[in-house]
């Protein structure tokens, strides 16, 4: 069997540490500070040492360093809601998740606005008696 050709099955490794930079540091060290307090136990079950938190840190740092302290703060204010309100497992705490959930969290939601255009269109009125009636009145309003 041939070995598959450097990025397609499997990822690169190396052996040389990633370097954050202190903004980089702040914001995953105030992530994980978040987690440790939302979950309490949980978390103290799941990195029982300073040498797994600082593993955890490193692994998960670079999914982190996108986003700054009001972002991640939006995040896990969502997971801490979710978390009271026992909702879909949030009992539980998993490191994937709670970051997928700062990105939901920081994702904007255009299709709940209603565009300046849809609000500045008048509203037409049903003319029963002719269909002719409202397509007059599109036309001039188009016109």
């Amino acid at each position: 069997m041939r070995k598959p050709p450097n990025g397609i099955g499997r990822q690169e490794t190396t052996h040389s540490q990633q370097i954050f930079s202190d903004e980089q540091k702040d914001v995953i060290a105030y992530f994980f500070m978040r987690l440790s307090n939302i979950y309490l136990s949980e978390y103290r079950r799941q990195l029982p040492d300073i040498e797994s938190e600082r593993m955890a840190k490193r692994e998960n740092g670079k999914f982190l360093c996108g986003y700054n302290r009001e972002q991640i703060n939006k995040g896990c204010d969502w997971i801490h809601q979710q978390k009271r309100d026992n909702e879909n497992n949030w009992q539980f705490l998993d490191i994937d998740r709670c970051i997928g959930a700062i990105k939901q969290a920081n994702t904007v939601k255009a299709c709940h606005k209603i565009s300046n255009v849809a609000k500045e269109l008048p509203l037409l009125k049903a003319d029963p008696e002719s269909a002719a009636g409202s397509r007059q009145g599109l036309k001039e309003l188009f016109a």
